[in-house]
C-alpha cells in the first residue's frame, strides 16, 4: 500500500477477497444491480451519442490518436496487477453451480472502469511526461488475458477445476452422510466441504442428499447434490455432472 502506483491493485484484490470470504453478499448483489441498472440507462445514452460521434468523424479520432503515439505510456506493473486480480475475480465468479453475481459485479465494473480511465490516459497529457515502461509486449497483456478468460470460461474450467478440488472432501462427507442416514440420524451441518461455502444440507430419498452453496445464482437457490439412486421427481432442477453428483437449482422461492 506505501508504493505508488500498487494501491488500486491492493484495495481491488482486497475486494475480491472480502466478495469471496462472505458468500451470503445477497445486499451486495441487490445494491449492485440497481447500480448496474441506472449505470446502463446512463452509459446506452452515451453510447448512443459516442456512436454518433464515431460514426461522424472516425477519420479524426484515429488521426488524434496517431499523432499522440509517440506520447503512449505503456501499460505499467500496477495495470498488468489489476488487470490479473480482475481477471481472477471472473474465474471465481464463474466457479460455483452458478455464477457468484457480486464477484461477477466486481469484475464487470472494475473492467469497464479500467478501461475508462486508460482511454482517458491516452488522450491526456499525462503520458507525455510519465516514465515510460520498458517492453512493448506490456501491450500485448491484457487482451492476452482477457481471451485467456473468456475461453477458460466457455468452457466451465473454473466450476470443474474447484469441483476436482473439492471432489474428495465431497465423497468423504458423502460416505460419512450414508452412514447417519442408515442410523436415522440427523445430516451434519458442515460450514465448508472442499473448496464450497455451505448452507442447509438436506436428505433426499433414502441414501442422497444436498446442500446449498452461499453466493451461487441470483434469484434462485444453487449447490449440489449426491444422489446414486438418482434424481427424484420434485420441483428442483437437477443437471448431471459425474457419478451420483449433480448440480441443483430452486426458483420455488420466487
Amino acid at each position: 500500500m506505501t508504493v505508488h502506483g500498487y494501491r488500486g491493485p491492493v484495495l481491488l484484490a482486497l475486494l475480491v477477497l472480502l466478495v469471496a470470504a462472505v458468500p451470503r453478499a445477497t445486499g451486495i448483489v441487490a445494491v449492485g444491480g440497481a447500480v448496474v441498472a441506472v449505470c446502463l440507462v446512463a452509459l446506452a445514452a452515451l453510447g448512443c451519442i459516442a456512436a454518433l460521434v464515431a460514426a461522424a468523424v472516425p477519420v479524426a479520432a484515429a488521426t488524434a490518436l496517431w499523432r499522440r503515439r509517440g506520447r503512449l505510456r505503456r501499460p505499467g506493473n500496477s495495470v498488468l496487477a489489476g488487470c490479473a486480480v480482475l481477471a481472477a475475480a471472473a474465474l471465481l465468479a464463474f466457479s460455483l453451480p452458478a455464477a457468484d453475481w457480486a464477484m461477477a459485479f466486481v469484475a464487470l465494473a472494475g473492467g469497464g472502469a479500467a478501461v475508462v480511465l486508460w482511454f482517458g490516459r491516452l488522450f491526456s497529457d499525462a503520458p507525455a511526461a510519465a516514465v515510460r515502461p520498458a517492453g512493448n509486449w506490456r501491450w500485448a497483456v491484457p487482451p492476452l488475458l482477457l481471451a485467456a478468460t473468456a475461453v477458460l470460461l466457455h468452457f466451465q474450467v473454473p466450476q470443474q477445476a474447484r469441483f476436482a478440488l473439492a471432489r474428495p472432501a465431497l465423497s468423504s462427507f458423502a460416505e460419512r452422510a450414508g452412514h447417519v442416514a442408515a442410523g436415522n440420524g440427523g445430516l451434519p451441518q458442515p460450514s465448508y466441504l472442499g473448496t464450497y461455502p455451505v448452507d442447509d444440507v438436506t436428505a433426499v430419498g433414502v441414501r442422497g442428499f444436498r446442500f446449498t452453496v452461499p453466493g451461487s445464482g441470483l434469484l434462485e437457490r444453487t449447490g449440489f447434490a449426491y444422489l446414486p439412486d438418482g434424481p427424484p421427481e420434485d420441483d428442483v432442477t437437477y443437471t448431471h455432472r459425474s457419478g451420483p453428483w449433480y448440480t441443483w437449482s430452486d426458483h420455488g422461492d420466487w
